[in-house]
């Protein structure tokens, strides 16, 4: 089973290619995203380490990742993991691990993602709330006739 769902942040902006096929051209989009790893050493105290991941996304999906996507901005991720191989002119022979996304959703862009000690993603909001709404003082009274069960 080859399948990769992934959270972090891009490193950098996407760059976007059209490659020309027989169906015309496609958008392919490559871009990296930083994930960290949190966890506690032997000593106890926290460490964090940080991957940083090449993707690739093609057609529609590399488009959109384009125009709505820059540096810092969060993504949640899911593809399959692809190897690109290749020869150097020297002759040396090279290859790269990159994740071919399938899809991908949209985060909020003011929210921090960390592991807990779980090991479990939890978000932290990190704006203040703009709700102009007034809690009211008075409280109403209710008559147990008008529930509806």
């Amino acid at each position: 089973m080859n399948n990769v769902i992934l959270m972090g942040r891009l490193a950098q902006d996407p760059e976007t290619r059209f490659i020309d096929t027989q169906k015309g051209q496609v958008a392919v989009t490559n871009f990296t995203i930083a994930v960290s790893r949190h966890f506690k050493k032997a000593s106890g105290e926290k460490g964090e380490e940080t991957s940083f991941i090449q993707c690739e996304a093609w057609d529609s999906g590399a488009e959109t990742i384009q125009k709505y996507f820059s540096k810092g901005n969060p993504i949640l991720l899911e593809g399959v993991l692809k190897q690109d191989r290749w020869e150097q002119q020297d002759g040396t022979k090279r290859s790269q691990i990159k994740v071919r996304v399938s899809s991908f959703e949209f985060l909020p862009r003011n929210t921090n993602y960390t592991e807990n000690s779980n090991g479990e993603t939890v978000s932290t909001n990190t704006d203040t709330p703009t709700s102009t709404t007034t809690p009211t003082t008075q409280e109403s009274e209710s008559d147990d006739t008008d529930i509806p069960f």
